[in-house]
């Protein structure tokens, strides 16, 4: 059977508005094969086009093209996991809400249709990630974590306008980026992290291999992390001296990328055949 791609549906991108969905499903590399082959339907109503492209899976309706659902997938030296689902929110699209139900539509979709026969009874781990999720000050949840960040580069901008010495600054610069990357490693109670993403060994070797010309790796996970944050000062200290408009739509643009690596969304172009490369803020 021909391997699904791109060019084979007439589609459309998934909406700005979305849900992100926790998931924590193996997948052995035998089953990952058959996955990543996706699905070109020989009929409209078969309803579902789906394709695979730099470690995700798109599920596109074949009556409109419309995008209803992204799993990214992460590998492993024995197979891969499934850690998070993007759903469509866009009520003009797609009428669900509900991000359990879709969680169970996506794994039906790839138990009996991607899969079949059927190879497992459901996701390992489900219900405790979307129990987790409904926690307050949950780290999935795209706007807590660009909270987090906005809150730290505005009091670190705030201290660049003051009279603080530099020096001073600089330490209390060192000491939010360090506490930040405890909450992103899982460590700070009052943050529910996203299983098993928050957590040493996870996040930060996404961030080490998602950001790698920025050379974010370090010594240990908190290290790591806290390069990152630095990164995200060194961008907001950058657009300081650009007029208002181009400053604000700088740091906009910048909150939304660190926002969208943090959650383990890749920064990087998906259309293989024009090439990749990251968004200009995250140069170096």
């Amino acid at each position: 059977m021909k391997k699904a791609t791109s060019k084979d549906w007439k589609i459309k991108p998934l909406p700005k508005k979305r849900s992100l969905i926790p998931a924590d499903r193996q997948f052995t590399l035998a089953e990952m094969d058959r996955i990543k082959q996706g699905y070109i339907p020989m009929a409209m109503e078969e309803k579902w086009f789906i394709f695979f492209k730099r470690n995700r899976l798109y599920f596109h309706r074949s009556w409109t093209g419309f995008c209803v659902f992204v799993a990214h997938f992460k590998r492993r030296r024995d197979g891969y996991v499934l850690h998070l689902i993007e759903a469509n929110r866009n009520r003009r699209q797609y009428l669900e809400t509900d991000d359990a139900s879709d969680a169970r539509l996506v794994f039906n979709i790839l138990d009996n249709f991607l899969l079949a026969p059927q190879t497992s009874k459901g996701p390992a781990g489900l219900i405790a990630a979307l129990d987790q999720a409904s926690k307050e000050n949950y780290l999935g949840d795209p706007k807590v974590v660009r909270k987090l960040l906005s809150d730290f580069s505005t009091e670190a901008l705030r201290r660049l306008d003051s009279e603080m010495d530099d020096e001073d600054a600089r330490i209390c610069d060192d000491e939010q980026a360090t506490a930040l990357a405890d909450i992103f490693l899982g460590k700070n109670p009052d943050y529910a992290p996203m299983i098993p993403w928050n957590s040493p060994g996870q996040i930060d070797r996404w961030l080490a291999d998602e950001l790698k010309h920025l050379k974010v790796a370090d010594n240990t996970p908190e290290l790591t992390v806290a390069n990152v944050m630095h990164w995200i000062l060194k961008d907001m200290f950058g657009f300081a001296n650009l007029a208002e408009e181009d400053r604000n739509w700088n740091i906009g643009a910048t909150l939304e990328n660190f926002t969208n690596v943090m959650l383990g969304i890749s920064i990087y172009d998906d259309d293989e055949e024009n090439g990749t490369d990251a968004p200009s803020v995250f140069k170096p």
